[in-house]
């Protein structure tokens, strides 16, 4: 049992390298990974290269496209029993792909699994081995809990969903030509449960990811993500009490954290209101 690991990057040269180191320091050299590079840059290109002795990487020349469309033509490239969706800024913990496949070995049955997110420090730092570290016990998830500390880097399935749940909505995620700049892995992750799929919560694979940054600058980009968050509800029929709480978080998260800044939270808050109202 293997380990493909999809990726899609823009150039993001230094980010990229700590994710390879990450990888090099796996405690399973059962895995490669499949990096779809959007106009790559020959820096780019010439530090995959530098890996290929210790790593094994395919990669894929992908023209300027969506990230859902990107991740179409990944899959056409899977191999192995098990995909992931990877990051270029995220870090792997020494044994995450080792624990990984130890769980899919053990449960035959379970179809995907959630892994634990964990945001990387200023230095980008996340993890202390030496630590003990307590973690919950693995757990079925239900259809709410997949829009619950589920982003697409903690995401692990077997291949065989990807014949059941087929392509990725390309309507949905950065990059596609709608409104709906976020959700097409949580669309995934609830097509794969219709499909009958059992998906599993395991704290003990961890994945590390910078923090959300909250700015005037980025502001847009979370009322986009606040659309697509109402679209996948809508889509997947979540009831209307069920999208007037997911239009009311980004407000109760202002009351229970004052000083984070606010222009994130609040333009969250408008694009899940518009969307409530316009999916």
């Amino acid at each position: 049992m293997q380990v493909d690991l999809l990726l899609t990057t823009q150039n993001r040269h230094a980010e990229m390298r700590r994710l390879l180191d990450s990888l090099c320091r796996q405690r399973t050299p059962a895995f490669r990974l499949v990096a779809g590079l959007q106009d790559a840059d020959e820096a780019m290109c010439a530090l995959l290269a530098a890996y290929a002795d210790r790593l094994s990487i395919e990669i894929v020349h992908l023209p300027r496209c969506s990230l859902s469309h990107a991740r179409n033509r990944l899959l056409s490239h899977l191999r192995n029993d098990i995909f992931a969706l990877t990051d270029d800024d995220c870090v792997y913990a020494p044994d995450t792909l080792s624990r990984c496949l130890a769980f899919f070995a053990g449960h035959p049955d379970v179809a995907a699994c959630v892994g634990t997110p964990v945001d990387l420090d200023g230095q980008g730092r996340a993890f202390d081995d030496r630590q003990d570290r307590a973690e919950g016990r693995n757990r079925r998830i239900s259809r709410t809990g997949a829009f619950l500390a589920a982003p697409s880097y903690v995401l692990f399935f077997r291949r065989s969903v990807a014949g059941k749940v087929g392509a990725f909505d390309e309507e949905l995620g950065v990059g596609a030509p709608t409104p709906w700049q976020s959700g097409e892995e949580t669309d995934y992750l609830l097509r794969c449960m219709d499909c009958g799929g059992k998906v599993m919560r395991v704290p003990g694979i961890r994945v590390a990811h910078p923090a959300a940054v909250f700015s005037p600058e980025n502001a847009g980009k979370w009322y986009a993500y606040g659309r697509g968050r109402m679209r996948v509800l809508h889509k997947h029929r979540f009831s209307f009490p069920m999208r007037l709480v997911h239009v009311a978080h980004p407000l109760l998260r202002l009351l229970r954290e004052p000083f984070r800044p606010r222009w994130g939270l609040v333009r969250m808050f408008k694009g899940r209101l518009d969307g409530l109202f316009h999916p």
